[in-house]
């Protein structure tokens, strides 16, 4: 696969006809797994919709190699919030990974033994293939979760965008799904994500991007995730460190 790089100009992007994030610029390495980190309302979905195209911008420009994301959206998937998922419909895991395939096939067209292959390669980077003739309603919150990024990752593309993928998800649920994750970027591919947890973003991200509307920083962890860039991110909050700081761990408390 061909180094890349995914490059935010001076983008600011607009929520309901504003301007909700300002002037970004930002370049995202292939084989990065991105942390974008910011309070609540800081913009950071709105951030990666605006990166798709599917929120206007009023100035800038996203670019994957210098050539404008709307010429490879291909290239680039998006998973939303769990909580916008249907996972009582009757499906099985394979079925839901069979349809990252929609795309590159329509809705009615069979499968391509290249279709199959990304499917089954898909099922097996997240850890699915015991559970691939599963109903996806009885699987636990971690597994759905890993059957929808499986469903990404069929679709052949190599960024891989996130919106807080570990949200409902308890601790070793995370640090399993997290793993997965830096392991499909290591691979000369691109993975950003929003994520809460600033301790898994310090122990599993290689790079971060702090956003609250304006961008504070970003790049490789150990640059960016600062305690002044920290406090200026999160504005009236502060960092304290919990007991366990020592091992990278961090909380918000009221100032």
């Amino acid at each position: 696969m061909s180094h890349f790089h995914l490059r935010c100009d001076n983008l600011t992007v607009c929520y309901q006809s504003r301007p909700a994030v300002h002037h970004v610029t930002a370049d995202l390495p292939c084989g990065a797994f991105v942390g974008v980190v910011g309070p609540n309302g800081a913009g950071k979905s709105t951030l990666l919709h605006g990166i798709l195209g599917w929120l206007p911008w009023t100035s800038g420009s996203v670019l994957i190699n210098g050539e404008p994301v709307t010429r490879c959206l291909r290239r680039l998937t998006f998973l939303p919030q769990r909580k916008t998922q249907d996972v009582d419909f009757p499906v099985t895991v394979e079925m839901v990974v069979e349809q990252g395939r929609f795309q590159n096939r329509g809705l009615f067209a069979g499968f391509t033994a290249d279709d199959r292959t990304a499917i089954d390669a898909a099922i097996a980077e997240m850890g699915l293939q015991g559970l691939r003739d599963r109903p996806l309603s009885q699987l636990s919150g971690g597994q759905q979760q890993r059957a929808f990024i499986a469903r990404a990752l069929a679709t052949g593309a190599d960024v891989l965008l996130l919106d807080e993928p570990l949200t409902g998800l308890d601790e070793p649920t995370c640090r399993d799904l997290l793993r997965r994750l830096a392991a499909w970027a290591a691979k000369d591919r691109l993975v950003i994500a929003v994520i809460h947890d600033l301790s898994a973003v310090t122990t599993w991200c290689t790079h971060a991007l702090l956003l609250n509307r304006d961008l504070i920083a970003c790049g490789p962890v150990a640059e960016v995730m600062s305690e002044p860039n920290l406090a200026k991110t999160y504005g009236r909050l502060a960092m304290a460190m919990t007991a366990d700081s020592a091992a990278g761990s961090a909380k918000e408390v009221s100032a």
